[in-house]
């Protein structure tokens, strides 16, 4: 029935959010405890990182951005709260993304869960977009619209 199908999910829902705060997952040490992208902001891309610990000196990297290498900058994890993902947006690209992570990204894969606790985090992960807080307009308590 509809009702169960629906209890399943919020079930399911549950599970990824405890994934997504727990030590196993870790997903908000990075993209932070609202899921906004904010939780890690000093870490760089792989061929950053690479530029940054191997140059022997700040000059030699301005000397680099001065012949046309874009400035080093931080990689931001994605706001999860947008609904727009890097490699997609299917619940089957979302579980890759964790099960793999992504390369040239600070994302790790992660092997230590179980297909169904990483199909737990993709609902969960899906979820956010359509929750209170990622609607800045209507988290707003005087700009709710009055509910029947």
């Amino acid at each position: 029935t509809r009702l169960s199908d629906e209890s399943v999910l919020a079930e399911s829902r549950q599970r990824g959010r405890k994934l997504f705060y727990g030590p196993v997952a870790n997903c908000f040490s990075c993209h932070g405890p609202t899921a906004l992208g904010d939780g890690q902001l000093g870490d760089y891309d792989q061929w950053t990182v690479e530029l940054v610990t191997k140059t022997p000196s700040q000059e030699l990297i301005d000397e680099y951005v001065s012949y046309g290498m874009p400035e080093p900058r931080n990689i931001r994890p994605r706001n999860l709260r947008q609904g727009v993902y890097r490699g997609g947006m299917r619940p089957l690209d979302l579980y890759w993304r964790i099960r793999n992570g992504m390369e040239g990204t600070p994302m790790p894969g992660n092997d230590k869960l179980k297909p169904e606790d990483i199909w737990h985090l993709v609902n969960y992960v899906q979820s956010l977009p359509y929750e209170q807080i990622s609607n800045p307009y209507e988290a707003v308590p005087e700009n709710r619209r009055e509910r029947n």
